[in-house]
């Protein structure tokens, strides 16, 4: 239904997941909720498995649009979990930023639909 927008997407979805997990299990190492020696190893291995995944979806699209979906995406998921799994504040401004990064997210969300 998609043709190929779809897989960029989703490869951006997959690479902001990566960063969702990686980040938040950081953030969990840092106020002593994890140890550090396994979940540090493990978190290397996803970025070392980045950068092949990023790879595939430049078959989909140019560098440009995958990275700003992998960025978009990254930003809201891990903000959000920042917000609301670890009672991080966001002030005016910054919660405008991420109003307009959801908002992008769903542009190419609609570009992608209608250029098939």
């Amino acid at each position: 239904m998609f043709g190929n927008n779809i897989n960029w997407l989703s490869i951006s979805f997959i690479l902001a997941c990566m960063d969702f997990f990686n980040l938040s299990i950081l953030k969990k190492i840092s106020i002593g909720a994890l140890s550090t020696q396994y979940w540090l190893l493990g978190v290397c291995l996803a970025y070392f498995i980045q950068p092949l995944i990023f790879l595939k979806g430049l078959n989909f699209t140019g560098m440009t649009i995958l990275n700003l979906g992998w960025d978009l995406m990254s930003t809201v998921m891990v903000t959000l979990v920042g917000v609301f799994y670890f009672k991080e504040k966001i002030t005016g401004t910054k919660g405008i930023a991420l109003l307009l990064a959801l908002i992008a997210i769903i542009l190419f969300g609609i570009d992608g639909y209608q250029n098939k």
